[in-house]
C-alpha cells in the first residue's frame, strides 16, 4: 500500500486550511454518508460507526447523523469521548440530538450491514487498544458483510505504518482516501 499523504503534511494541511475544521469535518463526513449509501446504507439497514476521540471520529459522528436521517439503523461504538470544545464533541452532540444512539466501544463486535472505521487518523501513535482488535481481525459477526474506513490518509490511517494491519486494510470494500498536493 503507497502512502497519499505522510502524516506530517496532513497535519501541515489541517493547519493551512482555509475553512473551520467544522466545515471540513462537515464535508467529509457527508462524504462518508454518500460512500455508506453507495455501499447499501439505507432505509431499514444497520450501520456501527467505530469513532475515536479526535477528528476522525468527529467525521464518523457527522456521517452517522447524516445516515439517521435517511432512516437507517445507525449506532456510534465510541472509544471514549472527545475534548470538550472541539469541533469533534460538537460533532457528537449533533449526532446524539438527530437521534444517534452513542454507546461506548466494546470489544464484541456487533452485528451490522455496515461498519464504518473512524477510529483513529494518521496522528495515531501507541499500542491499539484491546476492545478495537476484535473489530479489526474480522470478528464482526456474520450480518456485518462491508467495511468502510475513513481514516483518511488511508485504510486505518492510523496504523499506516504498521505492516500487521495492512492485510484487514486490503479486504475492506472500499477505502476513502484523501488527494495528494497536485
Amino acid at each position: 500500500m503507497k502512502l497519499v499523504i505522510t502524516p506530517a503534511e496532513s497535519g501541515r494541511l489541517d493547519a493551512a486550511a482555509a475553512e473551520r475544521i467544522d466545515t471540513l469535518m462537515e464535508r467529509a463526513g457527508h462524504g462518508v454518508h454518500l460512500a455508506a449509501v453507495r455501499m447499501g446504507a439505507g432505509y431499514g439497514r444497520s450501520v456501527v460507526v467505530l469513532a475515536g476521540p479526535g477528528n476522525n471520529g468527529g467525521d464518523g459522528y457527522v456521517a452517522a447523523r447524516h445516515l439517521a436521517r435517511r432512516g437507517v439503523s445507525v449506532r456510534v461504538c465510541a472509544l471514549g469521548d472527545p475534548r470538550p470544545g472541539t469541533a469533534a464533541a460538537r460533532a457528537r452532540r449533533a449526532a446524539e440530538s438527530a437521534g444517534v444512539a452513542v454507546q461506548p466501544l466494546s470489544p464484541s463486535p456487533e452485528p451490522a450491514d455496515l461498519v464504518i472505521d473512524a477510529l483513529f487518523g494518521v496522528g495515531f501513535h501507541g499500542a491499539l487498544p484491546a476492545e478495537v482488535l476484535p473489530w479489526l481481525k474480522g470478528d464482526v459477526p456474520r450480518k456485518a458483510i462491508k467495511y468502510l474506513s475513513l481514516a483518511g490518509d488511508q485504510a486505518l490511517g492510523a496504523y499506516a505504518n504498521r505492516a500487521a494491519v495492512r492485510s484487514f486494510s486490503q479486504a475492506l470494500e472500499l477505502d476513502l482516501k484523501l488527494r495528494g498536493p497536485l
